[in-house]
């Protein structure tokens, strides 16, 4: 026995006006049922890529973060090197003047003390 006809039986209605407003009623709680998981389920998928863009704006904050760390640390190892640099070169210039001046020394028979212990 079908839905249609056990409610029919049920309520005493075995008219053919009857069952129309039956089958009008079942096909608009069908419908209305349909529209309420439509509902559901558009709200879930809003929730999921709301959640995926805030992954998303996390990740790309915490990227930023590491990117600005690791240009921190790039400028940090590019300054002891330039210093490394110049260190070399002024104990490059200071040895020639060193030399110049103690041959200028010999030149006028002169030399440096070094104290030899």
């Amino acid at each position: 026995m079908s839905l249609m006809a056990s409610m029919a039986k049920y309520e005493g209605l075995e008219s053919n006006k009857a069952q129309q407003r039956i089958t009008n009623r079942i096909k608009k709680d069908e419908m209305y049922a349909s529209r309420q998981n439509t509902v559901r389920h558009e709200k879930e998928v809003n929730l999921v890529s709301e959640w995926s863009e805030g992954l998303e704006e996390a990740s790309e904050k915490k990227r930023y973060k590491n990117d600005l760390v690791k240009m921190k640390e790039e400028v940090r190892l590019a300054n002891r090197a330039m210093v490394a640099v110049r260190r070399a070169a002024l104990k490059k210039l200071i040895e020639e003047e060193h030399r110049a001046h103690e041959q200028e020394l010999h030149a006028m028979g002169k030399a440096f003390y070094i104290k030899r212990t």
